[in-house]
């Protein structure tokens, strides 16, 4: 949902800029809408760009980031619960968040996002797990 929630807000502020532009407003708030819109469009598209997802035979691991770089690292055998999440927006476009809890701790651990097929992911991820189900509650 961020992803198009970035998108929609950089639209927003471009369509806004020009209205702006065209009923004589100052260039000055003109120039700020373009410079929040580039912005919010710029850290979209570095945040996908840089985020890598990587399956082995045993683990899942999400790396993102430019400057600073975040790991984090899943066995299969730590899962604890598999699920879901596609807001009308993800539906539109047919992407999906998959959302993976570990067995060590309550909540959502990992969120693999804005991917198409979430559903295969999650069956996968399911039936890498040592008890073969898949929509425990997390």
């Amino acid at each position: 949902w961020s992803h198009v929630r970035d998108y929609v807000i950089s639209g927003g502020c471009a369509l806004c800029a020009i209205a702006l532009s065209c009923a004589g407003m100052p260039w000055v708030f003109v120039l700020l809408l373009w410079m929040v819109a580039g912005y919010r469009l710029a850290m979209a598209a570095i945040d996908v760009l840089t985020t890598r997802y990587v399956i082995t035979d045993d683990s899942i691991s999400i790396s993102s980031g430019w400057l600073a770089t975040k790991k984090t690292e899943l066995a299969f055998c730590d899962i604890r619960g598999v699920s879901v999440d596609c807001s009308f927006w993800h539906r539109l476009v047919g992407i999906g968040n998959v959302l993976v809890g570990n067995s060590a701790t309550t909540g959502i651990d990992m969120r693999v996002r804005a991917i198409r097929h979430p559903h295969d992911l999650a069956a996968f991820l399911g039936r890498k797990r040592p008890n073969g189900t898949r929509n425990d509650s997390i």
